[in-house]
């Protein structure tokens, strides 16, 4: 059996694994010979190019993290410096093969020797508690009351928690006096022992200033780029220099950089690769690039990426009669080609080694997340040690899954704690019944049982149905108007489709098809798009646009700002201007004459599609048949100009871009008065941006802009008092002078607007002092460095889109947050910018707005009635009370259904070793259990096999256990048990039982009869497994009866 290894060894034996440096290499060449060293440190000039590496590595089963952060100057204590030391101490420990490091982190200097001397505790070992606590917070521990994050520790009594650093679970010392007596892993969600141990190595936290670098960590280092590594730490170190607190002795020089192998763009062992070429959107060109090959000299291997994919590939060579051999079984010591389900995303080609290969980005699409980003995988996943709601019982904390064995058989179960002791084991197959708790942050738990629970909802829901009668009015105009139905043009749709740059994400390819597919139908459109900041909304509204055009209807394209609008109105003219789309932008920067033009013109149906601020919602602003309405961050706009949306949502198509929708936006559309569709996968090739909260000083601020200028970038500084921003910028110039300062706001006249922002794009500033109106519109990569005056005054959803401004390249970006010299802050404004910090990633946004309702008090959303309610029964459960509300006033009778219970013995889990990432487990998890048809396990199946393979019986089982128990629940049946035979007990209801269950008996050879319950059996003359399928079968069949009830 061929295996990727195989390439490895034959590259090993080449003059080429041996070389020292190496020329003219691509993204798969590079990663091989990398995974050829073992153990390495890669320095990378590129994020781009580290983050290519990685996928490559970690598709060969070599585990590799990226470290961006280096110490920043005159930080004493930087919080960024963790995943520095977290990687490190993983890296030591061989818990990982390879660390890419970029030039902040290739600079820093550090102390290595406490990460080559750990310290080390263990069974039996004597040193006083207080001795280890002065050992832990030298090497930078903080002493907590209880540990939830590594680098902590806590000492109580006798007992010693420790979370080390690169350590996913903390440690646990219990003392005798001074003598260690036991040493166990635990759970710091509940405070459990796990498993015992009897020694471990503790790593520092904290990088302390030393004269060793990153190129000491092992003997194999790789420089990558070698030629623009030089040069990118010399404008780093120049851009360091001009801070104040800067040391040169507390970092590495260019020349001082040490390596075993270096990549090159020329210069060295040339390998000739091949140019890499995508059949992704051109299939049919892959049989005739193959003809190029020769096969009987040669080895060309296609990576398929999953089985499913490789059987697709497989077919498409058989059809064109090209001969290959299966890879995974076949040996490699033929040669011709050869179809993979290996995934390796890129191509390589070593033509004097005769070994080429395909890799699976070019053949199939990328790997993206395997589940569908519905409403409640968004928003209300519940987590491990994080509070959740359950159905029945109510407010708990989720402790674990844990797995249990029963009868021989192993299950998952959710593991949930309750006030008073009380523990669920919630069956996995039951996990929809579980949400995450979206609320006060320390809510009340309530008592296990649910009758809490239960009369806590009937208050609540007695109490809504005012908020609901309301909402119903607004489903009613909804529901009752009719739209225009847009018609399909495949050709031209299929041509602007093509055109567009970048490769969709799964999540932008769903929401471009739950668009379409609104526009086609004959229902007015009402669809709220949430996505993070540059995550490709908006070329989801240009495919919404471009189908309105094609369909001869115009479109208005809203936007809060006059800054935005220039910005969409560029970016539209440059994404369609192949296609004769007319394009115009109406807004201050025009004038009266130009604005006279553009109305007449937009009356006559001469442009198609118009964008602008409220001004395309003024009366005289006469579309001849206006078919859709794009609204950009709708919740920027006020009062009266929403009232003029909602006028014109009743006929006319309207999407809704929002990075980070308010809480009363997020709510409609969660409760489903607005459709809404979300994009959660981040681009590719971009950094997080390293934030820090800290007073106002005049040293900070001059540091920050003269190291921004020194590596040739530009800085915005907001400042949000128009009466005084030019004393903020006049006392900028003084601190440093050599920057060119630029100032803008919003009551400055669009003459003098428009040419300062024309200034700044032309590179005349480097400085641009600012109100927030730069939140939207500005789009300019050399920004990377941002200063916020009076950061604690701005609301965290302001806060976050100011910081996207910035950290659009392939640069480190600094975003420095800061509030008076001496002002004590007020809790909810700490909690803001400790937010703002702690979301520092990228796809933060629909965090940020549910955080934002945690700060700021639903009650100023919905009002302090509706805030009550929310913080005694979680955001979701609020909102199925509240669509139940709204049910029965509709007259809809709504279905109780009771618990059923599952016993049957047969293994029904998710392995840890198939889908290893908890959250996906969870999600999987909840995706079973809402399994209600046959195409519903069939949709999870094939998901789970296409994105981790080979789908385990232990999965299989759970899948069709889910089923039954959904199927049941609609047949007022209490326990599917086996007991020599499948028994199902039905709950007693006067012995009435349901007619379409007795009409299918005969079909399946079961029997009814009464005994202290109703009791249908089915006679076992299979193996279990197969029962599962009659057993689904038999609930099927009685579910496809006519309704009726018999005795």
């Amino acid at each position: 059996m061929a295996e990727i290894k195989d390439v490895l060894n034959a590259l090993s034996q080449s003059p080429l694994g041996k070389a020292k440096h190496i020329s003219g290499i691509k993204d798969g060449e590079k990663a091989l010979l990398v995974a050829l060293k073992g153990r390495s440190v890669v320095l990378s000039s590129d994020f781009v190019e580290a983050v290519k590496l990685k996928r490559n590595l970690t598709s060969l089963g070599q585990k590799c993290e990226i470290i961006s952060a280096g110490r920043e100057v005159g930080i004493k204590n930087d919080d960024n410096l963790a995943a520095f030391a977290s990687g490190l101490a993983n890296f030591v420990s061989h818990k990982l093969s390879h660390l890419i490091f970029l030039p902040s982190s290739i600079v820093t200097k550090f102390d290595l020797q406490p990460f080559l001397h750990p310290i080390r505790v263990a069974v039996g070992q004597e040193i006083a508690p207080t001795k280890l606590a002065e050992e832990l917070i030298k090497i930078g521990y903080e002493r907590v009351g209880l540990v939830s994050s590594e680098g902590e520790f806590a000492l109580r009594g006798d007992i010693f928690d420790i979370f080390p650093m690169g350590s996913e679970t903390p440690i646990r010392c219990d003392f005798f006096d001074e003598n260690i007596e036991n040493i166990t892993f635990f759970n710091q969600n509940d405070m459990k022992n796990l498993e015992k141990i009897d020694n471990y190595l503790i790593f520092p936290s904290s990088l302390s200033v030393g004269e060793n670098n990153v190129c000491d960590l092992c003997e194999n280092v790789v420089a990558d780029k070698i030629e623009r590594l030089g040069p990118q730490i010399d404008l780093l170190l120049k851009s360091y220099s001009v801070m104040n607190e800067y040391d040169a002795k507390e970092y590495l020089h260019s020349d001082e950089l040490k390596y075993t192998l270096a990549f090159s763009l020329s210069g060295g062992e040339d390998v000739r690769s091949e140019a890499e070429v995508s059949y992704l959107h051109n299939f049919a060109d892959l049989a005739s690039d193959l003809k190029i090959f020769d096969p009987e000299k040669q080895k060309v291997i296609l990576f398929a990426g999953d089985e499913n994919s490789k059987n697709r590939i497989k077919n498409f060579l058989l059809g064109q009669e090209i001969s290959f051999y299966d890879f995974e079984n076949s040996s490699f010591d033929e040669h011709g080609f050869f179809v993979s389900s290996f995934y390796f995303p890129n191509s390589f080609s070593f033509p004097e080694l005769g070994i080429f290969a395909i890799g699976s980005d070019n053949l199939t699409k990328q790997k993206a997340s395997v589940l569908s980003r519905a409403k409640k995988d968004a928003f209300y996943q519940p987590k491990i040690g994080e509070y959740v709601v359950h159905d029945f019982h109510g407010i708990g904390k989720c402790i674990k899954i844990e797995r249990m064995s029963l009868a021989g058989c192993e299950k998952d179960y959710f593991v949930i704690e309750y006030r008073n002791g009380g523990t669920l084991y919630l069956p996995s197959e039951q996990a929809s019944s579980l949400s995450a708790y979206v609320g006060e942050e320390n809510p009340k738990m309530n008592t296990l049982g649910g009758r809490e629970f239960e009369q806590m909802k009937a208050k609540v829901k007695e109490k809504l149905e005012g908020f609901a009668l309301e909402l119903m009015q607004a489903y009613k105009e909804r529901e009752e108007s009719k739209g225009y139905k847009f018609k399909s043009e495949p050709f031209l749709e299929s041509a602007f489709a093509n055109a567009f740059e970048f490769e969709e994400t799964a999540d932008q390819a769903q929401a471009i098809s739950e668009v379409l597919a609104d526009m086609e139908s004959d229902k007015v459109m009402d669809r709220l798009l949430c996505g993070d900041v540059g995550f490709g909304k908006t070329e989801v509204a240009y495919r919404a646009a471009f189908k309105a055009v094609i369909n001869n209807k115009q479109v208005a394209f809203l936007c809060p700002t006059t800054i935005l609008s220039e910005q969409h109105f560029a970016n539209a003219e440059k994404r369609m201007k192949d296609f004769g789309v007319k394009i115009e932008v109406l807004n201050r920067f025009k004038k009266p004459s130009e604005v006279k033009e553009i109305l007449e013109r937009v009356q006559k149906g001469e442009i198609d599609i118009l964008i602008g601020t409220h001004k395309i919602l003024s009366k005289n602003v006469v579309f001849k048949d206006l078919g859709l309405l794009i609204v950009d961050e709708e919740q920027r706009f006020g009062v009266a100009d929403k009232e003029k949306i909602k006028a014109m949502k009743k006929n006319v198509d309207v999407l809704a871009l929002s990075a980070t929708p308010i809480p009363r936006t997020l709510h409609m559309s969660l409760a489903g008065i607005r459709d809404i569709s979300v994009i959660t996968t981040p681009p590719k090739d971009r950094l997080p941006i390293q934030t820090y909260v800290t007073s106002e000083d005049d040293d900070v601020v001059a540091s920050v802009i003269r190291r921004e200028l020194a590596r040739e970038g530009k800085c915005f500084v907001i400042y949000n008092r128009v009466q005084s921003i030019n004393l903020v910028a006049g006392h900028i110039a003084s601190l440093v002078p050599e920057a060119k300062i630029g100032v803008a706001h919003g009551q400055m006249n669009e003459r003098a607007l428009q040419n300062v922002i024309d200034k700044l794009f032309q590179g005349q500033y480097n400085v641009f002092v600012s109100t927030t109106l730069i939140e939207n519109g500005i789009d300019l990569p050399s920004a990377n460095s941002m200063i916020i005056f009076d950061a604690d005054l701005l609301g965290l959803s302001q806060l976050y889109q100011l910081r996207g401004r910035i950290g659009r390249s392939d640069k480190l970006s600094y975003a420095y947050l800061l509030y008076k010299q001496g002002k004590l802050l007020t809790e909810e404004s700490y909690k803001r910018l400790e937010a703002i910090k702690e979301f520092r990633e990228l796809g933060s946004g629909f965090k940020i707005s549910m955080r934002d309702l945690e700060i700021r008090g639903a009650g100023n959303v919905f009002g302090k009635e509706q805030h009550g309610h929310i913080e005694k029964v979680g955001y979701d459960m609020y909102v199925k009370l509240l669509n139940e509300t709204i049910g029965q006033l509709q007259g809809k009778v709504k279905r109780e259904t009771k618990p059923v219970k599952i016993e049957l013995p047969v293994d029904a889990f998710i392995p840890e070793n198939y889908v290893p990432v908890s959250e996906e487990r969870i999600a999987y998890y909840v995706k079973i259990s809402e399994c209600s048809s046959r195409d519903d396990v069939r949709s999870v199946l094939q998901s789970l096999s296409e994105g981790f393979g080979d789908v385990p019986q232990s999965v299989v089982n759970l899948t069709k256990i889910a089923l039954i128990k959904n199927l049941s629940e609609q047949f007022n049946i209490k326990t599917v048990k086996f007991d020599r035979d499948i028994k199902i007990e039905l709950y007693k209801e006067e012995n009435v039982v349901d007619a379409r269950l007795v009409a299918v008996l005969a079909k399946f050879g079961a029997s009814l009869r009464f005994e202290n319950l109703p009791i249908i059996k089915i006679i076992k003359d299979r193996p279990l497994v197969k029962e599962l399928d009659v057993l689904i079968e038999f609930l099927e069949s009685a579910k496809s009866e006519k309704l009726g009830k018999s005795a």
